[in-house]
């Protein structure tokens, strides 16, 4: 089957803005957070992390969007491994839902959102990881495409790491780095699959 290059390239950028918009979103809305909470202003920093979710929640949205686009232009069995990548998606919006709202809900709330969450984010980095493996050895992906996956990959397994680590809290220190490398990482993965020639 011949890849579709249009489709490849417009699925992919949608891939890649929906992935920039939910990654700088949590973090813009993190660091506004703490700023609005170290001021003292508790009110403010809620509204700053639901609005910081909700643009998460929209990021995801597209990244999904672009997936499942993306995923009909492949062989079966890329299909398949993208299929992953989108169920993981799936899976980190309804952590981030569920996060936003039971942030709402004065400290136990926020505990209980960040433990749900948190599992959710692990089985999520797991389908990824499991899903990059295989695209890293597509034989119908350009060797470039395949350079992206492979940071892909690399990026989900430091961030399935940092959510490890953070279970012991002595190690946690260690996940915000982790957390940098791999979106670093994420960004250029998804621009060298984006910027491959399918028909190369």
């Amino acid at each position: 089957m011949e890849i579709n290059a249009n489709v490849w390239k417009s699925s992919t950028s949608k891939v890649f803005n929906g992935v920039l918009l939910f990654s700088l979103s949590g973090i813009v809305g993190g660091i506004v957070a703490a700023i609005a909470a170290f001021s003292g202003s508790l009110g403010a920093a809620l509204w700053v992390a639901v609005l910081a979710g909700l643009a998460t929640i929209l990021g995801y949205v597209l990244y999904i969007m672009g997936l499942g686009q993306f995923q009909s232009v492949l062989e079966p069995q890329d299909a398949a491994a993208v299929s992953k990548v989108k169920t993981a998606a799936i899976l980190l919006i309804i952590g981030a839902g569920v996060s936003i709202i039971l942030s709402l809900v004065p400290f136990l709330g926020t505990v209980v959102g960040s433990i749900i969450s948190g599992i959710l984010n692990i089985i999520g980095c797991i389908l990824c990881v499991m899903a990059f493996s295989t695209l890293k050895k597509s034989t119908t992906f350009p060797a470039s495409a395949r350079g992206g996956v492979s940071s892909l990959y690399t990026a989900y397994l430091l961030n399935l790491i940092g959510y490890i680590l953070m279970i012991t809290v002595i190690l946690a220190i260690v996940t915000p780095i982790l957390n940098l490398i791999a979106f670093i990482l994420i960004l250029i993965g998804w621009s060298n699959v984006k910027n491959a020639d399918p028909t190369k």
